[in-house]
């Protein structure tokens, strides 16, 4: 699924059904801000406040060498067997890392996310519960069982991980082929997937809008909203009759559509606003540019950028704070305030660690900005799936020894991140979940 789904129907679904619109903005901005979050970076590196980074969507070797890529489970939690409708294949082969619709360990997720209130948690988790419906028969690795029978000239080139060898096809709203699932299975209808898994979040949303309403009421509600947004959504047309191009333009106008649909009293009344990947960021963080800005070449040539000069990240509390500081005890009258914005010069002196404990009101403020909460959110929700996997297993090929679900975890072999994310969310859930499971 894309930000059709993640965003603007998410949005529609939870406005929709009765959450203040405020909320449902947090909501549905945390659940495709799973996809758009790809980069790893230290907030405050060295400093007391120093927050790390975790990217949701990254399939990106220098942070992670391992070909399982965690970070993937947030999109392909591990499903609930071959005897799920609809999965099962032609070879008759399994891997316990496929997803399924409607998976058991993201179901857990997001009724844990609702009982807890947190908004950026329920966007999180309501992300990955969708993608269950959306890459069915997929897994977050590098694995045979991700491989097209018959790829496409681009396909051939991409590595069988998730969905890569059949390119866009299960996140746009077409009908397409899946070629290795045995009978009608094979013929996909997106529109169908899509509601399926409208449905299933809408029915645990639902309690959690409305806890006074009887099932009737809820039942006709939830019908009324889901009968709209999909009437908006339009109907599939066959992915081989268009080039890959004139699909994404197919997705586009859907957008626009749920845009509209939000003129609708029962949706807000009013056109949906555009969503803004950077808006969160760009209300949090002050980034010191060095040389090239890193995160315009994020996706393809971050490797070289990052390594000759990477750029660096500061809290806007801690970076103005900063500056106030510096301006309190500099006698200099020949300072501009622009020469911080741009050439960033004070950073040499940064303030030590001690000297933050003196600025309480900074480290509230941080921990109140919804960046900051959305990441503690996702790296909680990560960590829950990281988890739960590693309690799964699966045989090898040989059929005899019995190995963890992904390599990643044989011999308690973690990269370093995974650990210490696991042990920082300790207390993250501490304070979201109530417990320190």
């Amino acid at each position: 699924m894309d930000i059709g789904f993640h965003y603007y129907l998410i949005k529609l679904l939870c406005v929709g059904l009765g959450m203040p619109e405020p909320d449902a903005r947090i909501v549905a901005q945390s659940s495709q801000h799973v996809d758009d979050n790809i980069y790893w970076r230290k907030i405050d590196e060295g400093l007391s406040t120093e927050f790390p980074v975790v990217a949701t969507f990254s399939i990106d070797h220098r942070q992670s060498s391992d070909s399982t890529y965690p970070t993937l489970l947030l999109h392909f939690p591990p499903g609930d067997g071959p005897d799920v409708p609809g999965v099962a294949r032609k070879d008759g082969k399994w891997f316990e890392g496929i997803t399924t619709p409607g998976a058991k360990m993201a179901q857990e997720s997001l009724d844990k996310a609702i009982q807890s209130g947190n908004l950026y948690l329920i966007g999180t988790a309501a992300h990955t519960m969708a993608d269950t419906h959306a890459h069915q028969g997929f897994s977050g690795c590098v694995h045979e069982c991700n491989k097209n029978p018959a790829p496409s000239l681009f396909g051939r080139f991409l590595p069988p991980l998730g969905h890569g060898e059949f390119e866009h096809l299960p996140d746009l709203p077409v009908n397409w082929m899946d070629s290795r699932l045995k009978g009608e299975a094979c013929k996909i209808n997106n529109k169908e997937r899509f509601y399926a898994a409208a449905k299933e979040i809408a029915e645990k949303l639902d309690p959690f809008i409305n806890p006074k309403s009887k099932k009737e009421e809820r039942e006709f509600r939830i019908n009324s909203v889901l009968e709209k947004v999909f009437k908006a959504f339009g109907e599939p047309i066959p992915a081989y009759e268009r080039k890959s191009s004139e699909l994404e333009l197919l997705a586009q106008v859907q957008i626009y559509d749920f845009r509209k649909l939000a003129q609708d009293e029962q949706f807000g009344g009013q056109f949906m606003e555009i969503y803004d990947r950077e808006k969160w960021r760009d209300a949090s963080i002050f980034t010191q540019v060095r040389g090239i800005d890193d995160d315009k070449f994020a996706d393809v040539f971050q490797d070289v950028v990052t390594s000759i000069l990477p750029d660096k990240y500061y809290w806007m509390d801690t970076y103005y704070q900063n500056v106030k500081t510096h301006f309190e005890k500099s006698k200099s009258t020949t300072v501009k305030i622009y020469d911080v914005d741009t050439k960033v010069k004070f950073f040499e002196t940064f303030p030590a660690k001690s000297t933050l404990k003196e600025w309480p009101e900074v480290v509230k403020n941080i921990t109140c900005t919804p960046y900051y909460k959305f990441h503690v959110a996702a790296q909680t929700h990560l960590a829950h799936l990281i988890k739960k996997t590693e309690e799964r297993t699966a045989r090898d090929k040989g059929g005899q020894k019995i190995i963890s679900l992904y390599k990643y975890y044989d011999d308690g072999k973690q990269e370093a991140w995974v650990g210490a994310m696991k042990k920082r969310t300790l207390a993250y859930r501490a304070e979201i979940y109530g417990d320190t499971e």
